[in-house]
């Protein structure tokens, strides 16, 4: 789970490099928010619904329309909403611990 956080991260901050360069740093930064945020709700389909990819390919209808609910009635499913938002505020908070080292690192570097 580590690697995959860590090869996640370095995904995110590609991303983020090529959309800072493309449309400038406050569109980089909605992006990475919302990017991050939104991986809590996947994590929340993976774990707790237990969805899996191909589940959406083969009944890819019942699970939009499970989904949809969720956007249309918050109120109904606080438990998918409170557990998505506190695991993406983790991923999210990580995300810049790790940047915050990363920048500490390359620093360091230009140092010596």
């Amino acid at each position: 789970s580590i690697a995959g956080l860590l090869f996640g991260y370095k995904s995110v901050k590609n991303a983020a490099q090529i959309i800072s360069h493309h449309f400038g740093t406050k569109f980089n930064a909605m992006f990475v928010n919302l990017s991050v945020l939104s991986c809590g709700f996947g994590i929340y389909l993976g774990r707790i619904v237990r969805l899996n990819s191909w589940d959406m390919i083969l009944h890819p209808f019942v699970n939009l329309q499970y989904i949809l609910k969720l956007f249309v009635n918050p109120d109904n499913s606080t438990i998918a909403w409170s557990f998505s938002l506190i695991v993406g505020f983790f991923l999210l908070a990580l995300y810049h611990i790790f940047n915050l080292f990363a920048s500490y690192d390359n620093k360091e570097k230009s140092i010596l």
